[in-house]
């Protein structure tokens, strides 16, 4: 019988190429930077991880696809003994350029892979009675079609369950059938001030 307080994570495996700057360059400049490292990360792959540090009961129910990106993704999941929900080879997975500065502030510049690919069909893999939270971000809503996808299977969801929406930046690029949509029963919200307004 599954637990009555598990928790799916929809969402992103992206992998974040660090990178630190002197500054960020203006339009024209040229900077040179020092290559960091390649770390895993993405709202949900993070979410799921301090989850699975607290031994929540949760399934971490991301894309991966095929290419170099897929590959380092399929590698941290191998390492980390996580099975792969949703394999799909239609495109890479993305990700992201992390510059940060010196004083830590980090910027983003994001090539969007099999993320913003969903397909209904991914969701026959799993049983959403199986969960009583359901974790999203606002990166994955962002695209209409993906909101739809994506807002269309959890109405399905049951009564007592809820909705653990991370507003996130990508906020503001939300429309507003989208944020009502979602907000329309047992939904949590996680954003900070500017998000909130």
């Amino acid at each position: 019988m599954p637990s009555p307080d598990k928790i799916l994570v929809l969402g992103a495996a992206f992998v974040d190429v660090i990178m630190k700057v002197p500054s960020l360059p203006v339009s024209g400049e040229d900077v040179t930077g020092i290559l960091q490292s390649y770390e895993i990360g993405g709202s949900a792959f993070n979410v799921f991880g301090a989850l699975k540090y607290t031994n929540a009961k949760a399934d971490l129910f991301v894309p991966i696809g095929n290419g170099p990106y897929a590959n380092m993704v399929k590698k941290a999941f191998a390492s980390n003994n996580l099975p792969i929900m949703i394999a799909d080879s239609r495109s890479d997975n993305g990700w992201d350029l992390c510059l940060i500065e010196p004083n830590g502030e980090r910027s983003f510049i994001t090539i969007q892979g099999i993320e913003q690919l969903w397909t209904s069909s991914w969701f026959d893999e799993i049983n959403l009675d199986d969960y009583k939270y359901f974790y999203i971000s606002g990166y994955e809503i962002e695209d209409d079609n993906v909101s739809k996808i994506i807002l269309a299977k959890l109405s399905n969801r049951r009564a007592d369950s809820y909705v653990l929406f991370d507003s996130s930046p990508r906020i503001k690029y939300l429309n507003s059938q989208v944020i009502d949509q979602l907000l329309s029963r047992n939904v949590l919200i996680h954003c900070n001030q500017s998000e909130l307004e």
